[in-house]
């Protein structure tokens, strides 16, 4: 993967990916609410994060029927700030009924 595929950081890759799909739906085609979504979950691909390539445009109610007919996502989680050598991490607060899906984040907060 080239690193002209890459943003420097969250923010960056969101307005890339929005940015280039001119901040329309990539799903019915609206131009309201915008997202910019991880078509590969960044739990499941954390490597893929900042890939503008793994992102597309979805407005909320796009966003939301994709998770509902997928697993959910990171996305979809609530996050809690966790500061770690001064750095921000945001980690997922998994609920009970998924966390046999998501082991590598059982404990992180408690």
């Amino acid at each position: 993967m080239s690193t002209y595929n890459r943003a420097k950081n969250i923010t960056e890759w969101s307005a890339l990916v929005k940015s280039r799909d001119k901040y329309t739906c990539q799903s019915c085609g609206i131009g309201e609410e915008v997202i910019a979504h991880h078509i590969k979950a960044i739990l499941d691909e954390p490597d893929l994060v900042l890939d503008i390539n793994n992102g597309q445009t979805l407005c909320r109610t796009c966003h939301i029927r994709i998770h509902n007919e997928q697993k959910p996502s990171v996305c979809c989680f609530p996050r809690m700030v966790n500061y770690e050598n001064s750095i921000r991490h945001w980690l997922p607060i998994i609920p009970d009924e998924l966390k046999e899906q998501y082991p590598q984040y059982i404990g992180v907060l408690q």
